[in-house]
């Protein structure tokens, strides 16, 4: 399985048992907190889980163990969050790199191990970083539990900082934008990603605030002046699906189907930005 469920000693048989359904989740987030409370206690993990991915107090992420088993996923989810990654390696050879809300550390492995100096990877949940570096080690991969509005880093430190559905998550993104912007050294560049909210299909109980590419554009040019915005997107047969992107996300796809596109990216399903930080 590409996807890793289990943290601690849970067997797969209680791990089958909480493999929870999309209806079942949308359930759960109803019920009263203090019976929320109770149901996490009866887990053999601290968190609730789906199938897609794993959640708690701290937000939803992805769970991976095996990153080539997870390349073979057919899973939109998964693919999704690799395209992010593969897509930004090559802005990361050679360059010191911090994966600013990092999850459970799959892609600053993979930049790692694909071009880049060294990789720091960064996450506020403890349980996402216990699972990274028992997972995903490298020489030059490091990872620390760490909160991305307050990093722990001195002023220009990074080539490049990485952040991929993590903005849509804080309370304060003003603040998250002016923190890596304060850790990348000058002419260093920001690559960051997060879900158009024009094109959003579901409310996700886990964003904070989901942005539209004007309200991206407007945060941004608070601290950047020279911004590259793009649109993730799926291609089935040739065709970009835009606004349908949402019926072929249920179906069984693979990496080829995802695309970075420059034009149009209202109508793109994913927004990514690519911002330089002034020479000085």
């Amino acid at each position: 399985m590409a996807l890793n469920y289990a943290f601690g000693k849970a067997s797969r048989n209680m791990r089958k048992m909480f493999n929870l359904s999309s209806s079942i989740r949308r359930i759960y987030y109803l019920l009263p907190t203090w019976l929320r409370a109770l149901v996490k206690r009866f887990l053999p993990i601290l968190e609730v889980i789906s199938s897609e991915v794993r959640v708690s107090g701290r937000g939803a992420r992805i769970v991976i163990s095996n990153l080539e088993e997870a390349f073979e996923s057919q899973d939109f989810i998964t693919l999704g969050h690799l395209h992010h990654y593969i897509f930004s390696a090559k802005n990361c050879e050679k360059s010191y790199v911090l994966d600013d809300g990092c999850g459970t550390g799959y892609g600053s492995y993979y930049l790692a191990t694909h071009g880049a100096k060294h990789v720091i990877g960064v996450d506020i949940s403890k349980n996402a970083i216990t699972h990274a570096s028992r997972y995903f080690k490298a020489s030059n991969l490091e990872f620390h539990v760490m909160d991305s509005l307050d990093l722990k880093f001195k002023d220009n430190q990074f080539d490049v900082v990485i952040s991929f559905d993590v903005l849509e998550h804080v309370s304060d993104q003003a603040k998250f934008v002016a923190e890596a912007l304060r850790v990348l050294k000058s002419g260093g560049i920001l690559i960051i990603g997060t879900p158009n909210t024009l094109l959003s299909k579901d409310v996700n109980p886990h964003h904070v605030r989901e942005l539209s590419p004007e309200d991206l554009s407007r945060l941004l040019h608070l601290y950047f002046r020279e911004i590259k915005f793009l649109g993730q997107d799926l291609v089935v047969l040739g065709r970009r699906m835009k606004e349908n992107w949402g019926v072929f996300a249920k179906k069984k796809l693979s990496l080829n189907n995802f695309i970075i596109v420059e034009d149009g990216i209202e109508h793109a399903f994913g927004l990514v930005a690519i911002c330089r930080k002034p020479e000085v």
